[in-house]
């Protein structure tokens, strides 16, 4: 007895999978070049037409030694904090992206050559007090042109900033060494006072001549008197702590005015120059390969698609077996009316 498979059943028994050996490969790819040629050429064209529309960038860049970074000036003395390195570089990648540093920029480009920079940036060079300076534009000598002009534009302004900054540390110094210079003063009358000899004028000589290790003035108070007072001794003491500062803040104050006058006070360019590197991005020999493989791929992609329903609605017993169920137009009987016109 002999079972046969319903039609509702047809289409799920039958084996419907799709054989792709190499044989069906090459017949499809020769069938349907025409397919995969189009939607190669329609990547390569997409490609192409975005690369015409986007401008290729170079970046140049040139480097700044910030030296104001590793100073000492005031390192040490009292009421002068020591600044921080790492804060003090941060501060300068700001200070080099100001607007005063673009005005120079623009004033040594021209307003024209300004517009078309694209992008700038400051960075450090690795951990090191040096300032590096990048310029992007689609003209390569103008990214050269820029980057040296972004950096001789904060030298310029950096060092007159320094320069005030240093006459403001002198003047400070200066004032620090006036109000020890007054405390002294007020020691030695003190010192005067208890050692009975205000009216000596030999010893205001003394006081005004004692040297920050006050060894004169100690044998003239201590030894001469044939006595040893604590309290003289502890002014003593006072009065060469305070001198010193004077004198050292006075120093300092030389140093730094000093510093102020030299012309090379401040950042200054490590070589100069400045060049181009691009262009930015990848490279349209890559943006074709990659494309047209891409475009490759979907056109053989698409042609197994277009011979697989393609195959489905040639073949008879595939359209068969898809209709099954389906009342057609041939196996339905004629109306009466029909018939008898015919007849």
């Amino acid at each position: 007895m002999s079972t046969t498979a319903s039609p509702a059943n047809a289409g799920i028994a039958d084996d419907d999978r799709y054989d792709l050996g190499l044989a069906v490969v090459l017949r499809v790819v020769a069938q349907r070049w025409w397919l995969i040629l189009i939607v190669v050429a329609l990547s390569a064209g997409m490609t192409v037409r975005r690369a015409n529309a986007v401008s290729y960038m170079y970046e140049a860049s040139t480097q700044v030694a910030v030296t104001e970074a590793s100073r000492d000036w005031v390192f040490g003395v009292a009421g002068v904090e020591a600044t921080d390195p790492i804060r003090t570089i941060e501060t300068q990648i700001q200070i080099a992206q100001s607007h005063p540093v673009w005005e120079g920029a623009w004033e040594r480009l021209g307003v024209e050559r300004s517009k078309q920079i694209s992008h700038y940036a400051v960075e450090t060079a690795g951990v090191s007090d040096v300032l590096v300076f990048k310029v992007q534009s689609a003209d390569p000598r103008l990214a050269e042109d820029a980057a040296i002009a972004f950096a001789e534009a904060y030298v310029d302004v950096r060092k007159k900033q320094v320069s005030t900054e240093l006459h403001t540390l002198a003047d400070f110094l200066t004032e620090r060494s006036a109000a020890y210079q007054e405390d002294v003063s007020i020691l030695d009358a003190r010192i005067a006072e208890l050692a009975g000899r205000e009216q000596d004028e030999e010893f205001y000589r003394l006081l005004a001549s004692a040297a920050s290790a006050n060894e004169a003035l100690q044998a003239s108070v201590l030894i001469e008197g044939g006595r040893s007072d604590p309290e003289l001794a502890r002014l003593i003491a006072a009065r060469e702590a305070a001198l010193t500062l004077a004198l050292e803040l006075e120093k300092r104050a030389d140093e730094v005015n000093l510093e102020a006058a030299l012309l090379g006070t401040g950042p200054y360019l490590v070589d100069g120059v400045a060049y181009a590197a691009g262009p930015l991005g990848t490279p349209f020999a890559r943006q074709m390969t990659v494309s047209v493989f891409a475009g490759l791929v979907a056109g053989i992609a698409l042609a197994f698609v277009a011979d697989y329903l393609d195959d489905r609605l040639r073949r008879r017993e595939r359209i068969e077996r898809e209709l099954v169920g389906i009342a057609v137009l041939g196996a339905t009987p004629r109306d009466r009316t029909l018939r008898r016109k015919g007849a």
